[in-house]
């Protein structure tokens, strides 16, 4: 029995008046308990009991209510979706889960509210409320709040047999609320965190991608200060030793391995000069990721160093040297592809990877107008990511990331050369650069001194020159970008 009346009254105000009276049996579950419990305001509510998603829908049509709506969401489970307004609540019959195979599952009707709870993770979310505030707690989930720490419902390894998921959102719940785990408890990621090394393999077992990621979007968008302890009780829990051995004879060839977490693996397995950092190139770019306060930011933090892992050279003290792992955005990439992340994403990570060494000690104007160019609207990525790599205790290079628009936006444009009698086509095309590459090499921002450049060069000269760009690619693509 729930003696807190400031929770009993919170718990009774997250079910609306009028579904306390028309469905009285009606329970809140989950975790906008478990959030209403530690003093938070839920995101999502959801319901169960032992009404019928017909009973409910049918109720709210004979209701003719302009504000309040009722219909079905998953036929399966038997869901519906209560609307009021903006609000939007889920309800689910009381339900137990049959013949789980670790990514979907069959369910039959029960008839109380201990049964539903006896299916779900961990205790802290396997607690419910009635219309008086009672709270439901056959699992000791109240008592685990009070004490910070996740335990499984019953076994965890029948727990996270029956949906792979939990091994993952384990870490995600200890992230979050700032929890210990269960010693015990700690199997369903053990059981799990393993499969990570096969992730866009194909692999009948693997955890399906998206829903990794969907997972690690969730940590990311908690923001600053979070993500580090996702991470790190990964890395920690891994059962690694067969994925290790699968691809060990690879190493030589990194860039063809199948797993991204074998890489994290591998770094923390070498050293930083302690003179750059105190910690190892893992626990660092976890630290990074913890630090940065953004989803696209989290990211492309977790693959800035990621070159780390192949690109390293051993030295007769304690510890490797990294030269040129900034060079290493085609692993990116492939990383990125094999999880299925948004192309988008892909490459605002490949993008920070291939300049957050530079911007370190990059002063000259020519170098910083080129690298804003280049890195456009995700300016403010490399930002993000390049002060949680400094960290709170090292200087940080403001330069960079200083804009000045008049000098980075493309003053000469088409209409200028055709008003000139210069023919649209390919030739006009790589004047326009032309012009580019001297606003940004030497600062010209005078359109009449542009438009001379852009018209006077020779056709000669000019696909010299351009033969001469494409040899060095991510600078012929700063200036494809010119608008």
């Amino acid at each position: 029995m729930l003696k807190d009346t400031v929770h009993r009254a919170a718990l009774i105000n997250l079910i609306p008046k009028l579904l306390r009276f028309m469905f009285p049996e009606i329970l809140v579950v989950g975790g906008a308990v478990r959030d209403t419990l530690l003093g938070q305001t839920p995101k999502d509510i959801d319901f169960t009991g032992p009404y019928t998603a017909a009973a409910i829908i049918l109720a709210f049509k004979e209701l003719k209510s302009y504000r309040w709506s009722a219909h079905r969401l998953n036929a399966t489970y038997d869901t519906t979706i209560i609307v009021c307004g903006d609000e939007r609540y889920e309800y689910t019959p009381f339900r137990l889960d049959v013949q789980p195979d670790g990514r979907q599952t069959d369910s039959i009707p029960v008839d109380s509210i201990e049964e539903d709870l006896s299916r779900r993770d961990l205790t802290v979310n396997a607690m419910a409320s009635n219309i008086d505030g009672d709270l439901i707690d056959v699992h000791g989930g109240y008592e685990d709040i009070q004490n910070k720490i996740l335990k499984a419902v019953g076994d965890p390894l029948v727990r996270v047999r029956e949906d792979y998921s939990r091994g993952l959102r384990l870490p995600y719940f200890a992230d979050r609320l700032g929890f210990t785990i269960d010693p015990a408890t700690t199997v369903m990621i053990h059981a799990v965190v393993g499969q990570l090394a096969y992730v866009g393999a194909g692999t009948p077992d693997t955890l399906k991608a998206e829903l990794v990621v969907k997972i690690f979007n969730k940590v990311f968008d908690l923001g600053e200060g979070h993500g580090g302890v996702f991470l790190t009780l990964l890395l920690k829990h891994s059962a690694f030793a067969h994925s290790y051995a699968v691809i060990a004879d690879s190493e030589q060839n990194m860039q063809e391995v199948d797993s991204f977490w074998y890489l994290f693996h591998k770094m923390n397995e070498l050293r930083h000069n302690p003179k750059y950092h105190n910690d190892n190139p893992a626990v660092h770019t976890f630290r990074v990721v913890n630090d940065c306060a953004t989803r696209a930011g989290k990211w492309a933090a977790l693959f800035h160093d990621i070159g780390k892992a192949i690109e390293y050279q051993e030295t007769e003290d304690d510890w490797e040297t990294f030269t040129f792992h900034d060079r290493h955005s085609e692993l990116v990439e492939t990383i990125g592809e094999r999880l299925r992340l948004p192309t988008d994403t892909i490459h605002k990570c490949m993008k920070v990877h291939e300049n957050h060494m530079q911007v370190k000690q990059m002063e000259k104007k020519s170098k910083i107008r080129r690298m804003q160019v280049a890195m456009g609207k995700d300016l403010a990525v490399l930002e993000e990511v390049s002060r949680a790599d400094a960290g709170p205790n090292k200087p940080f290079n403001e330069a960079p990331f200083v804009l000045i628009p008049e000098e980075i936006t493309p003053v000469l444009m088409g209409k200028h050369l055709l008003a000139r009698g210069i023919e649209p086509g390919v030739v006009l095309g790589n004047r326009l650069r032309y012009a580019f590459y001297h606003q940004i090499e030497y600062g010209i921002t005078d359109l009449e001194e542009l438009e001379s450049i852009a018209y006077n060069v020779d056709v000669p000269l000019l696909e010299t020159w351009i033969r001469q760009m494409l040899a060095f690619p991510v600078q012929m693509a700063t200036l494809t970008q010119r608008g």
